[in-house]
């Protein structure tokens, strides 16, 4: 956000020439020289009534004239920050203690400064009220680029928004936050709920969570004939067709390549959509096949003759069992038909 442009509610020039005079004669009264006369160097303070400010923090050139002293001592003053602005839309009170008390941090000497004006700034935010009218377009957009492929389709619209969310005025941007499985079972239910941020001027203003209908359509991959189980699928096993995706469930594979060298864990009838979790990776070593057992000790590799009592896949920890002993051991699959022994 930019710190600058903010609204003043400056006084007008009868009013300055009389708040200059009155600050003279309360200079004089307190033992300083008066604003006409003022020693070189001095700056006079006029404070405003009302101010409007577009950023997070308020500086002192948004709430105050500043008259006198050098053109650098005016611009530090200018830059100096007093405190955080109200939230878009909101106001808060800004004192002359609490800009003294930034002064004095700043390490600027007090007796540099005439003040003359109120002895408090209202300060307002400015902000606009975004609407899920506003909003629904660049999120449709941000979901279109989340889907699979071009060729899907997808209708969306907001189902509830934030009532009153506030944000600062200046440029606009958006971010959509969804994880693929997110995405997947809202595409099952028909309701998102992804994570939004808008950004102005590059800087999150706002954070939250609207409901969101998304009714999408595209290719899932079905059977094309009945399979037994422990099936490696090959690419003629498989078949797209263009469904829509609520209702149907949430693992349903997207493309073929999900599936492609896979081993089914079940049958599946002809046409059946299948799913991630219907498949499992083909086993490196499978059950009851006759192994090769490695036992790495102080260097020394020592080799036996084995038995997988469960399917393993690479570096998957199984149960095999030593041949000559009979004793059942545990050991991670190294490559086909090889297992090293976990003491």
């Amino acid at each position: 956000m930019k710190m600058g442009g903010s609204h003043r509610n400056r006084p007008g020039r009868a009013w300055l020439a009389l708040a200059l005079a009155l600050a003279g004669l309360w200079a004089a009264s307190a033992g300083l020289p008066p604003a006409v006369g003022r020693a070189a160097g001095e700056t006079i303070v006029i404070t405003l009534h009302s101010a409007e400010v577009r950023g997070p923090q308020i500086s002192l050139g948004e709430v105050a004239d500043l008259e006198g002293g050098s053109e650098e001592e005016r611009a530090a003053l200018t830059r100096l920050i007093l405190g955080q602005a109200a939230l878009p839309g909101a106001e808060r009170q800004l004192s002359r203690a609490t800009v003294l008390v930034r002064l004095r941090g700043a390490g600027y000497p007090e007796e540099r400064l005439v003040w003359s004006g109120p002895e408090a700034v209202t300060v307002r935010t400015a902000g606009r009220i975004l609407t899920a009218r506003e909003a629904e377009p660049v999120l449709f957009s941000l979901l279109r680029r989340r889907l699979p492929s071009p060729e899907w389709q997808l209708e969306a619209k907001v189902l509830s928004w934030p009532s009153s969310l506030r944000i600062p005025e200046g440029e606009l941007a958006w971010e959509l936050e969804a994880s693929p499985q997110e995405l997947r079972r809202a595409f099952s239910a028909g309701v998102l709920q992804p994570t939004v941020r808008a950004l102005v001027e590059g800087r999150v203003v706002a954070s939250f969570r609207p409901r969101l209908e998304v009714l999408a359509r595209g290719a899932v991959v079905v059977a094309a004939a009945d399979l037994p189980p422990r099936r490696v699928l090959a690419r003629e096993d498989l078949s797209v067709q263009v469904l829509a995706l609520k209702g149907l469930p949430a693992d349903v594979a997207w493309t073929q390549e999900d599936l492609l060298g896979q081993r089914l864990v079940r049958s599946v009838r002809a046409g059946e959509v299948l799913r991630l979790s219907a498949v499992e990776p083909v086993p490196v070593v499978e059950k009851g096949t006759e192994v090769v057992l490695t036992v790495r000790q102080r260097g020394v590799v020592v080799t036996a003759v084995g038995r997988a009592l469960e399917d393993g896949g690479q570096g998957q920890v199984i149960r095999v069992q030593n041949v000559d002993s009979g004793k059942i051991l545990q050991g991670r699959v190294v490559g086909p038909r090889e297992v090293e022994v976990l003491r």
